[in-house]
């Protein structure tokens, strides 16, 4: 997902194969009375939803933080290695810098991780101002 303005940069979510079809799951377990019959295309949207939600979360925390609001993109769904993912992004950037969240959904046995790329000079300043009380 695209960050542009008044940052610009990436936010990334990852989940390994077998968390990426629970958390699917879990989005349609609501909308469909059988789940053996949702297509990949579905699950995908799903899932893409899912991390949409959640890198959006994220992004509205570091606003905060921040004092102010981030723009953010469409979320573009991708299926490659995790380093392919990184790799892609960081190649933009003049910036080698990223910053990981790693989270579990125990009830579910979901894992998965958050990254937010740096794309600018600026963000990377604010975020080396940020100190470790804002972590909790």
């Amino acid at each position: 997902m695209p960050l542009s303005s008044p940052l610009k940069g990436n936010a990334l979510v990852l989940f390994p194969m077998d968390s990426a079809n629970k958390a699917a799951a879990l989005m349609l377990q609501r909308a469909v009375d059988d789940l053996s019959s949702v297509s990949t295309e579905m699950g995908r949207d799903a899932l893409t939803e899912l991390c949409n939600m959640m890198a959006n979360g994220f992004v509205d925390e570091w606003a905060t933080v921040f004092e102010t609001t981030i723009d953010t993109g469409s979320p573009i769904a991708v299926q490659d290695p995790e380093q392919s993912h990184i790799y892609r992004v960081l190649k933009h950037y003049d910036a080698g810098m990223y910053i990981t969240s790693h989270l579990h959904i125990p009830d579910y046995d979901i894992d998965g991780i958050i990254y937010v790329f740096p794309g600018e000079e600026r963000f990377v300043t604010k975020i080396s101002k940020v100190g470790l009380e804002v972590i909790e």
